[in-house]
């Protein structure tokens, strides 16, 4: 008799993810840190954010076709750990944690960490950092 999974990893992910933008809030309010200014919509930096997609596409294709020791164990990891992991899920899940963590990650990390860096630090270290 199959028990119930108490501690599904979809949901763990779902969780982990939201948690990253929560943080976020979190420090821009106490911190103060201005990201108001950083959120809008331009389809012109759609655009250009869609295009720089381009080269990380080709390093992708690179990736899986190379036969480099290094990124062979890496893809070997990916196949017995994180592949078995992600072929479990829906597609309606896989989209639904693609998109908690690209808003969660861009928004702790742009929004919050780099222009925290960048008013502490100045510009080209916020950047960097």
């Amino acid at each position: 008799m199959k028990t119930a999974n108490r501690h599904h990893p979809f949901l763990f992910a779902c969780i982990a993810e939201s948690s990253l933008l929560l943080l976020g809030i979190g420090l821009v309010l106490i911190l103060g840190v201005p990201v108001m200014p950083l959120l809008s919509w331009n389809y012109t930096l759609l655009l250009i954010g869609l295009l720089g997609t381009v080269p990380l596409l080709g390093v992708l294709i690179w990736l899986v076709k190379t036969s480099w020791a290094p990124v062979i164990k890496i893809r070997r990891f990916i196949d017995e750990v994180i592949r078995p992991f992600l072929g479990q899920l829906t597609v309606l899940q896989f989209l639904l944690l693609a998109i908690i963590a690209g808003v969660s990650e861009e928004f702790f990390f742009r929004a919050f960490l780099q222009v925290w860096l960048t008013e502490i630090l100045g510009p080209a270290a916020g950047l960097i950092l």
